[in-house]
């Protein structure tokens, strides 16, 4: 579920779209976990570690936030693409 404005100061929500497309494709080319991962769960868990970890953002600029939700997302997918691969 999309977050309050005021629990979303940052703005972390106007980039859950953005956040699902490279989920998307990323689990687009992995066909086998793609059946057993779902892009806008992975994108939830990302904005929430994002939520828990918003102190350490330093950037100024949507740019700058697009890029470190990106990276969290991509954490996030790695760590999932590990859970998955070794069940």
């Amino acid at each position: 579920p999309p977050m309050s404005p005021d629990a979303d100061p940052l703005g972390f929500e106007a980039h859950r779209g953005y956040l699902r497309a490279v989920a998307r494709l990323q689990l687009a080319l992995r066909p086998w976990l793609a059946a057993r991962l779902d892009a806008s769960d992975a994108v939830q868990q990302a904005l929430l570690t994002a939520q828990a970890h918003r102190d350490q953002f330093r950037g100024r600029t949507p740019a700058e936030l697009a890029g470190w939700l990106k990276a969290i997302l991509h954490s996030t997918l790695a760590n999932l693409i590990r859970l998955h691969t070794q069940e």
